[in-house]
């Protein structure tokens, strides 16, 4: 059940942002009566939210993986190793993260 509402809510962040995405590039091209007027979103704020998302996504399945090894002392070694590796991918994107910020504002 646990299992089942973390994939729910990562299917529907990465729904989210990509269908927001989608609807942001095809609001220019629908007709309408009067459309607004939305300034233009840069490619690295497109990027930045990405990485963020993943961020949000990396820390959403640790908290899931402690939990599972919280319940379930059996699985307590699998659940923290993989924990630790989703720990250890999430510091890469937040050093990329960093440097794109730095990179930005420069």
């Amino acid at each position: 059940m646990l299992r089942n509402l973390t994939l729910s809510l990562t299917v529907g962040l990465f729904l989210g942002f990509f269908s927001g995405i989608l609807r942001r590039a095809l609001q220019k091209h629908l007709p309408g009566a009067k459309k607004r007027q939305t300034p233009p979103v840069s490619r690295m704020t497109y990027l930045m939210l990405f990485v963020l998302l993943v961020l949000a996504v990396g820390l959403l399945w640790t908290v899931y993986f402690l939990i599972v090894g919280i319940m379930n002392p059996a699985q307590n070694e699998y659940a923290t190793n993989v924990s630790q590796l989703i720990v250890s991918v999430l510091t890469v994107f937040s050093i990329i993260v960093a440097f794109l910020e730095f990179w930005r504002k420069r």
